[in-house]
């Protein structure tokens, strides 16, 4: 295979990749590079992937260089910082949890957190550029990192500008977190367990504002077509605050029933989740007057819940809520 379609195979790679599984989560399922909080880094990947297929067929495989390398660079990035991220929740689930009657949960739902292989195929994709880009600049003799023209210059420019998305998205994010007292709002996942959760239950307080405040509306089970999962069983809700109070964290559970109107299987749900490790939009409190609601074309996986289940059989509960202290 001689450079070019090399060069082709690397940008279809990245590109590729992107849409590819990176990792599980507990209750989400697969997660991609396009979804979940990372958007503007992966668009910027796309562009890059893009560019590098548009000079490969312009026979200027040289600014794969810049390209491949600024992709490579902070695919290297995110995934320390998933790493990272996933080492942060184990220890503070071990500190959080010790003695906790709800700790073989919390570690049954880690144990569904890992990295998929989705980030093969990405990390196959820039270093094929990269190589493409070497070989060529050996064969014309030409420095490995030089700058020959103004194209060349533009598109080290827009690898280098991709390149700083992610960094910047995290300083940024640090910043508003000290800025709020949020430290954990950094953070990269979303844990399980919140605080309302490893309570005995709710208050009488918290209990009748569940009652007469919170309305759970538009709710739906059925079975879904999930790109990476095939066909599984999952449910979607909205949730709306018509109190005075601002909800820190909710807990939502499902119940599933067979044919015969039975009980077969159960599901927790944290839409709300403050302050815990939050890759969608349960990192928000839900406010007074506001409505939480699942991002578009997504719902909440039920992958434990048998066949047996009848289709559309399911009731929703508020169990818990948290309230925001400054409120």
């Amino acid at each position: 295979m001689n450079n070019k379609m090399l060069g082709f195979a690397g940008s279809a790679l990245l590109i590729a990749g992107l849409f590819l599984p990176i990792a599980s989560l507990p209750f989400v399922g697969n997660i991609t590079l396009m979804s979940y909080g990372f958007n503007v880094v992966a668009v910027g990947l796309l562009i890059l992937g893009l560019l590098s297929g548009l000079f490969v067929w312009a026979n200027r495989r040289d600014v794969l260089i810049w390209t491949g390398g600024a992709a490579l660079a902070t695919l290297i990035y995110m995934f320390g910082r998933l790493q990272w991220g996933m080492m942060q929740m184990r220890s503070n689930m071990t500190e959080q949890l010790e003695g906790n009657p709800f700790a073989g949960f919390a570690q049954t739902a880690m144990a569904s957190v890992g990295l998929q292989w989705g980030w093969i195929i990405l990390a196959a994709g820039p270093a094929l550029l990269v190589y493409v880009a070497v070989q060529d600049r050996k064969s014309e003799g030409s420095p490995l990192f030089s700058l020959g023209d103004n194209v060349e210059r533009i598109i080290a420019g827009i690898s280098a500008l991709v390149l700083v998305i992610a960094p910047v998205q995290d300083a940024w994010g640090y910043l508003n977190a000290a800025a709020a007292d949020d430290t954990d709002a950094r953070s990269l996942f979303s844990s399980p367990v919140t605080q309302a959760e490893t309570s005995s239950g709710p208050t009488g307080e918290e209990a009748g504002y569940i009652q007469n405040s919170l309305r759970l509306y538009e709710f739906e089970a059925k079975y879904h077509d999930s790109m990476f999962e095939g066909r599984v069983p999952g449910v979607d809700f909205k949730i709306k605050n018509e109190g005075d109070r601002t909800i820190n964290s909710l807990t939502l559970k499902v119940i599933f029933y067979d044919a015969d109107d039975q009980p077969i299987a159960e599901e927790l749900y944290y839409p709300v989740n403050v302050g815990g490790f939050s890759m969608g939009n349960e990192d928000r409190p839900l406010r007074p007057n506001y409505i939480w609601q699942q991002e578009n074309d997504r719902f909440y996986m039920a992958k434990n819940v048998p066949t047996e289940w009848s289709e559309g059989k399911a009731r929703a509960t508020i169990t818990d809520i948290e309230f925001d202290p400054a409120n």
